[in-house]
């Protein structure tokens, strides 16, 4: 896998496979605008938990990370994970693009939110797997999400906004071609 610490505007461009055995394929630990781009036909992912991690400390944030995915980024859980002090994480899963988390027991997000103001935009497909599945989960007092659906995406699991509801915007666009099922 790779971890990066220290450092703004790092690029991750991923044409191949990214794989992190046991968790957390791409992890990044501070720093400000920071990209990955998971290319069609790419993969990032691991057998535990965050394919991709963005997180910081009260020093040192990991604000404005962009993550763009064409390909397939999976876990067993928390997918994509936008931790604590990772405000202004901007995520689009492009059509053809998946992400999925593959852990069938308790209750397990594909997109987890932990930081303020995220935006997601999903064109292409966000699955969970198990019993209280979540395709997107936005926890406890997160302010500032924003969630577009457009193109011909696909939820599995069902969209939880906890408390966070209130500080929550869902957007559909004008250029949906399918008929999709959002459950929240």
């Amino acid at each position: 896998g790779i971890f990066i610490k220290a450092g703004d505007n790092w690029t991750v461009d991923n044409y191949g496979t990214i794989y992190g055995k046991a968790a957390k394929a791409i992890k990044i630990m501070g720093g400000d605008d920071n990209k990955i781009t998971n290319q069609s036909g790419a993969f990032i992912k691991t057998d535990g938990a965050n394919g991709i991690l963005i997180s910081g400390t009260d020093s040192d944030d990991g604000e404005n990370t962009i993550i763009e995915n064409y390909g397939t980024i999976n876990a067993d859980r928390s997918t994509i994970k936008a931790g604590d002090y990772s405000s202004g994480t901007t995520i689009t899963n492009y059509s053809g693009g998946i992400i999925k988390a593959t852990k069938t027991n308790l209750s397990h997000a594909a997109v987890q939110i932990d930081g303020d103001n995220t935006t997601i935009t999903n064109k292409g497909t966000i699955s969970a797997a198990g019993l209280l599945m979540h395709s997107i989960e936005i926890s406890d007092d997160v302010t500032g999400t924003k969630i577009y659906v457009d193109g011909a995406p696909t939820f599995t699991g069902e969209i939880d906004l906890n408390n966070a509801a209130a500080n929550t915007t869902m957007y559909l666009g004008c250029n949906m071609t399918q008929d999709t099922t959002i459950e929240i």
